[in-house]
């Protein structure tokens, strides 16, 4: 009867020290050192743009079943009788001028302008309206400058095309005036002419020589340029 106390077998003992072992071990815990990744450097976030900007305009060039799932499908709520009143527009001081200056700018026509600007086309027509061949750094600089608006609020966005677009103005017309009118050069009339009275004035007729008209022109051109001669 003295086998019913008998020990266990050899072969059980190292199996039991093993699964000990591996229970003590899997309560132990675990320390990690977590990996920082490198932020990413400037380059790579405008090329990430730009390939983002590429996609979009690949989107709307071929239209497919991606771009139209970003339109949501259930169409929006009404708005609340509350909100239904149209928002007051805030007075302001600025005039007329610097009221309508632009607050939006496409990103896709500017680089599309931009595009043209560098192909045969777009030289082409700089030669024949300008009769020279013209850089495309400015509008390359508009491109850059809509795509750099992206990542602000809207408010901020809208202030800094419209100072834009106020720079390119002055640039444009000189001066720090914005919006100069024809009255600076050309003095405005005070009342409507009647039918007959424009151009009409009667002129004298011219009896002399050609020669002797070319000179008297050029002495006039000279004497309004340079002054009268005491």
């Amino acid at each position: 009867m003295g086998w019913f106390f008998a020990s266990a077998s050899p072969a059980e003992k190292p199996a039991a020290q093993t699964s000990s072992t591996s229970a003590g071990d899997s309560s132990k815990p675990t320390s990690t050192i977590p990996q920082s990744k490198p932020a990413p450097s400037r380059e790579e976030l405008a090329d990430k743009e730009l390939q983002k900007f590429l996609q979009e305009l690949e989107a709307d060039t071929h239209p497919s079943s991606t771009k139209y799932n970003r339109v949501p499908q259930s169409p929006p709520s009404e708005p609340s009788h509350s909100s239904s009143e149209a928002p007051s527009i805030p007075e302001t001081n600025e005039p007329l001028s610097s009221q309508l200056l632009p607050i939006t700018m496409s990103c896709r026509d500017a680089f599309d302008s931009a595009f043209y600007c560098n192909s045969i086309g777009g030289q082409f027509m700089n030669l024949y309206r300008y009769g020279e061949a013209r850089k495309c750094s400015d509008k390359w600089a508009d491109f850059w400058f809509c795509m750099k608006t992206r990542g602000y609020p809207d408010h901020e966005k809208a202030k800094m095309i419209k100072s834009r677009y106020a720079e390119k103005e002055r640039q444009k017309y000189g001066g720090g005036e914005i919006g100069k009118s024809s009255e600076d050069v050309w003095r405005g009339r005070e009342k409507r002419l009647e039918w007959g009275e424009a151009f009409c004035q009667d002129v004298e007729e011219w009896k002399g020589e050609d020669d002797e008209w070319r000179k008297m022109e050029r002495t006039r051109r000279e004497t309004r340029r340079n002054g009268p001669v005491d």
